[in-house]
């Protein structure tokens, strides 16, 4: 018995870690960094259910839908709950109502984001197994109900409309996302009117909204609702051919307007640097020649 436990939680384990780079794509695409760990939890949770004995499988399947409903709704919405919080701070520190240092501020909302739904899971999930043992009892005896291959079957089905549910959620994600980047590269060609410098071909952008941002060597962390774009196009600049970068880093939430901005130009595209270090600027929807007005 020791040996089959010790067994069941190593793969329970693995399962976790390989479920890591899908929680880091869940996270870039609609979740959130706030599902960076429910992911793995979830895993080894299923993991669980499937290895269980009768008596315990459906403490572990109960387990498992609350960590699903936490990796679905409870964890985005915490994680805009936490943003929202984080921000109303800053603008009260920024006021001189409150004395809050964003050196404070800014760890202790990325611990809650990160941290917080996680054990949110596991303290429901426990719930949610306690409360699943000991409502379906048999009126004849005392017995816990039994997860037999029925219950099983509507396990399997429960688990095939979550990742309908989750994968329904990426493809609208994703279509929005790609609306957006239309609508501002729209934006970035029609601000060539002047006669300084012209497009030579259909620029090419890239980005959106992602969690994570590591091409500044360390890992940063984007909240809802930001977008960042990089349209790469060449250009006639001064009667010189050359290859231009434009970075942005947007609001989403009010209509892409542009708040950080980076610019670069090279004799050949292989010479645009990778990675742009923005600067702040002054809030504008309008732009000229692809720079913020």
């Amino acid at each position: 018995m020791t040996h089959y436990r010790v067994v069941r939680g190593l793969v329970a384990f693995l399962a976790a870690v390989a479920a890591l780079p899908l929680a880091l794509i869940l996270a870039d695409s609609t979740f959130g960094m706030a599902s960076v760990l429910v992911a793995p939890v979830l895993a080894a949770s299923l993991v669980c259910t499937a290895t269980a004995r009768e008596p315990h499988r459906v403490w572990w399947f109960a387990f498992a839908c609350s960590t699903a409903v936490w990796l679905l709704v409870l964890s985005p919405a915490l994680e805009l709950v936490v943003n929202g919080i984080a921000v109303s701070l800053q603008r009260l520190t920024q006021r001189g109502t409150i004395s809050l240092s964003q050196r404070v501020i800014e760890p202790t909302a990325l611990a809650l984001i990160f941290i917080g739904p996680p054990i949110g899971a596991v303290v429901t999930g426990f719930g949610a197994g306690w409360l699943a043992q000991r409502t379906r009892r048999s009126p004849a005896s005392e017995r816990r109900w039994r997860f037999s291959v029925r219950e099983l079957l509507v396990a399997t089905l429960a688990l095939c409309m979550f990742l309908a549910l989750a994968s329904g959620r990426i493809r609208v994600d994703h279509a929005k996302e790609n609306e957006r980047k239309v609508a501002f590269l729209t934006r970035f060609e029609n601000s060539f009117g002047s006669s300084r410098v012209r497009l030579l071909s259909p620029p090419d952008i890239t980005g959106g909204h992602r969690t994570l941002i590591p091409e500044s060597g360390y890992m940063s962390f984007m909240p809802p609702g930001i977008n960042e774009y990089r349209v790469t196009a060449p250009i006639l600049k001064n009667n010189k051919r050359l290859w231009a970068v434009w970075a942005y880093t947007c609001n989403g939430k009010h209509d892409d307007m542009i708040y950080q901005f980076a610019y670069a130009e090279s004799d050949t595209e292989e010479g645009l640097p990778p990675f742009l270090a923005k600067a702040y600027v002054n809030a504008s929807w309008q732009m000229i020649d692809g720079a913020p007005k």
